[in-house]
């Protein structure tokens, strides 16, 4: 895997079909018989909703639905201006918000794609936010986030910066972050990772709340 881009979707799905755990959580989301939304938190890259389109067109359902989120106005208003090109007719949005609090209702996402915008917050706290909007707009049942956070490989307890597409960013431990997904109430499985001589040393993983109920 290339770490040039690791926030091109295109890698992140080819690492999630490696993970037979992935494929079936994905396989039950895409399977289901109702309307399925997507939300991506966090990305530059405009190939990545030509890449989520491709993920929904399997489908066949006309009620599918995507919601790019970014804080940055000038990345939102270029995804507005890419979907009335590429996707007139469909039910995509582009939306200006905070990953922190999510301009999305509670319980509407079947799956969540957070693409290491985490690491630009600058608290803990701040972290616990951002995983705590991510499980509040997930389905209770049969729904997912594919999560890819920037991490330290030698840790020693203190934030570190480093560089993410030339943007200074903030890491912190492995454990850090896994401890945090469990103190939230996700469950984790991580799928992949870069090697320690990655410019950008990353793990991926899928979260899900830990309630369940009935299928949607």
């Amino acid at each position: 895997m290339s770490s040039k881009k690791p926030n091109n979707l295109s890698h992140l799905f080819r690492a999630a079909q490696r993970s037979p755990e992935v494929c079936g959580v994905m396989n039950a989301i895409l399977s289901k018989k109702n309307p399925v939304t997507i939300l991506l938190e966090g990305s530059a890259y405009f190939v990545n909703i030509d890449i989520l389109d491709n993920l929904l067109s399997q489908r066949k359902q006309s009620g599918d639905s995507i919601v790019l989120i970014d804080i940055s106005a000038p990345t939102v208003l270029g995804y507005i201006q890419h979907i009335q090109k590429r996707f007139p007719n469909k039910n995509y949005h582009a939306v200006l918000g905070d990953m922190n609090a999510l301009p999305v209702t509670n319980n509407s996402i079947d799956l969540a794609i957070h693409n290491f915008t985490i690491n630009f917050n600058i608290t803990n706290r701040n972290d616990a936010q951002t995983l705590l909007e991510i499980k509040r707009v997930m389905k209770p049942a049969r729904s997912a986030c594919l999560f890819s956070v920037g991490i330290l490989i030698h840790p020693n307890n203190i934030r570190s910066y480093s560089s993410f597409s030339g943007v200074a960013v903030l890491n912190e431990s492995e454990s850090y972050y896994e401890s945090l997904f469990l103190r939230v109430g996700l469950r984790y499985k991580k799928f992949d990772s870069s090697n320690n001589r990655s410019a950008f040393p990353y793990n991926r993983y899928i979260l899900q709340p830990h309630e369940t109920t009935s299928p949607n």
